[in-house]
């Protein structure tokens, strides 16, 4: 689990302003943690709840997250991708210089969207 730093630009971006219904859009920072260091989680609404919602978030089910997941990639802030059969979301603009660590010290094993290739 990477550290990420939420900034005012994250509630200026018009991608987060076009969730609907508007009280999805808090969720973006929700689930920044649960990205890897390479921008990457496997997209699993299940495991995401039970990380993220389970015990901190009543009324939030893997259902919900779903419709989340769904919401978040329609408006461009997530990009789904398969690898091997699994389905993964890479957080779109995480590769901007400062909002990763170098690749030299990136962990993750998770695969990367073809288009941005190896760390």
């Amino acid at each position: 689990m990477a550290k990420r730093i939420i900034s005012d630009t994250t509630w200026k971006s018009k991608k987060v302003r076009s969730v609907q219904p508007p009280e999805f859009r808090p969720e973006y920072a929700w689930l920044m943690p649960n990205f890897e260091d390479n921008g990457v989680c496997e997209m699993d609404a299940e495991a995401i709840w039970s990380e993220a919602y389970g015990a901190a978030r009543p009324g939030w089910t893997p259902e919900k997250v779903q419709q989340l997941l769904e919401e978040l990639i329609r408006v461009g802030l997530y990009q789904k991708y398969e690898v091997e059969g699994k389905t993964y979301l890479y957080l779109v603009g995480s590769d901007k210089p400062g909002h990763l660590p170098p690749p030299s010290q990136r962990y993750s094993t998770l695969p990367l969207p073809a288009a941005y290739g190896d760390p």
